[in-house]
């Protein structure tokens, strides 16, 4: 038995060090939740922040975008101890203890065998969903809510065999009456958020002036929800930039609304700048963009849209400092050919942008002949997970680059086995749309490079992947739409280098 507890535990270590070997779910960012819960616990010991505000307060203390936004701490516990405080922490932990107490119970009375397997199976899946919590809380998802319930339901039921005692038949009662309130609540939502969502899908499908009317039906019956006002004005938004100018007042409003309950959200203010300075309203954009990058201040789509403004309306000098932090925040915008418009921002690509890319210094090695050590070092400086196809990517440009066809489509092959972002894909296509062409198939060329457009090109919504897998989209699909800043601002996106080539191959 302790034989198979080491190996068991042994195994979980194993497999939880691999689950956060890649990037995409590596620990840095985790810990950093938890930092900021235990941050807002230390700081409100006896209440917490309050309820379903650990969002907010981590928007308070990192800079989303670029950052991702997360409702919670990637931590239960942690996370009711940010919002909840003492008290909290205290109920989770009885809640917990008399779970345990009762799964034990019945483990104690059970009179056969498959009552017995029954009640540990369920302790053990209790067991299995509470130790995920502490790195991850998927609790969100309805069907897993769901699956936990049942398993709760069927560890701690009492034994229809023995007459249960009355305060026991009064909990049952009470917790009854609780649950249908909660269902009754949840009808009453579901009619809401099923304008919502009708909403949402109008949007994505392009139809913003319809999507307008339909998700302000949703935020007139939900005043309280600032996601429903923040969508709303997206809209409008949206609307504005297609000529409706009449929608450009409902926008604002609505912003104002939501900024109201939330002023840390960046996205919404810089949004509210695009409106204004539609409308003509240069000082109050200029105010609403300089709130955008105070709440993100490590965005640089944002300071390089403030630079933008101020450089409209001829404050140089404000121009200049945002346009050079926005390059040192992400160099890999200065390949973007915005900034060959104007002297202002030619001068500042070239005082502020690296002399070396990581992508030169590797061709530079390719041509000398190391080739490991150009593989190595597109490794280092683009990602630290062998299984991202983004090195073998920039390997196959260096081939094709020094003529090696052959090299080039092994490389590809290789990063075309790989998960793909859209943006991985595009390069694929479009240096495989290379090959075709050195060999003499022009229409395979043709169809490859249209393929690669439509992977890089915005959609109806200006959206161009901004900032990486957007969370709520990939998750959830019809229920939000990919766009989160206005197409009537500057969005460089996450590959400006591919942005230029596939302009390059129309």
């Amino acid at each position: 038995m302790g034989a198979v507890v080491i190996v068991s535990a042994g195994l979980m270590i194993a497999l939880t060090w691999q689950a956060f070997a890649s990037p995409q779910r590596e620990a840095s960012t985790r810990l950093q939740f938890f930092a900021v819960a235990l941050e807002r616990f230390a700081a409100n010991p006896l209440h917490g922040t309050g309820l379903y505000t650990f969002g907010r307060e981590l928007s308070r203390h990192l800079s989303i975008p670029p950052g991702q936004p997360h409702a919670h701490a990637h931590n239960l516990a942690l996370t009711v101890a940010a919002e909840l405080g003492l008290p909290g922490v205290i109920a989770l932990g009885v809640t917990a203890a008399w779970v345990a107490r009762e799964i034990a119970r019945n483990l104690r009375v059970a009179r056969t065998p498959a009552e017995r397997d029954l009640t540990a199976a369920t302790g053990a899946a209790l067991v299995g969903v509470a130790v995920h919590t502490l790195v991850d809380v998927t609790l969100l998802v309805p069907a897993i809510v769901l699956a936990v319930l049942v398993a709760l339901a069927a560890g701690i039921a009492p034994d229809a065999g023995k007459e249960t005692p009355l305060w026991r038949r009064g909990l049952r009662c009470g917790i009854t009456v609780l649950w249908g309130g909660l269902l009754l609540t949840g009808w009453t939502w579901s009619a809401v958020y099923g304008v919502y969502v009708h909403g949402e899908q109008l949007v994505a499908a392009g139809d913003y002036r319809e999507a307008v009317d339909v998700l302000g039906v949703a935020a007139r019956r939900a005043p309280w929800n600032t996601l429903l006002q923040a969508e709303y004005a997206y809209a409008a938004g949206l609307a504005v930039g297609q000529g409706d100018r009449a929608a450009a007042e409902i926008a604002v409003d609505a912003y104002h609304a939501a900024l109201v309950r939330e002023p840390d959200q960046a996205l919404w203010w810089a949004n509210l700048a695009a409106v204004e300075w539609g409308q003509g309203h240069a000082d109050a954009a200029v105010t609403a963009m300089r709130r955008a990058v105070a709440a993100a201040p490590d965005a640089a789509e944002l300071w390089l849209n403030l630079g933008r403004f101020y450089e409209d309306v001829h404050q140089r000098e404000g121009a200049w400092r945002a346009y050079r932090r926005a390059l040192q925040l992400a160099p890999r915008i200065a390949l973007s050919d915005f900034w060959r418009e104007t002297p202002l921002r030619r001068a500042a690509v070239y005082t502020s942008a690296p002399r070396r890319l990581p992508q030169d210094a590797a061709r530079r090695l390719w041509l000398a002949g190391d080739e490991q050590r150009a593989s190595a070092l597109l490794r280092t400086h683009l990602t630290s997970d062998p299984a991202q196809p983004r090195p073998l990517i920039e390997l196959a440009r260096l081939a094709l680059w020094t003529g090696e066809v052959e090299r080039a489509t092994r490389y590809l092959d290789a990063a075309a086995l790989l998960g793909q972002l859209e943006a991985d894909a595009a390069w694929i296509a479009l240096l495989r749309a290379d090959i075709a062409a050195q060999q003499g198939d022009a229409a395979q060329a043709e169809v490859l490079r249209s393929w690669a457009r439509a992977l890089a090109s915005p959609d109806s919504s200006g959206y161009r992947l901004l900032y990486g897998m957007d969370i709520a989209h990939y998750q959830f699909l019809s229920l939000t739409v990919p766009g989160k800043l206005l197409p009537q601002l500057v969005v460089l996106g996450p590959d400006p280098a591919l942005v230029r080539a596939v302009a390059a191959a129309r």
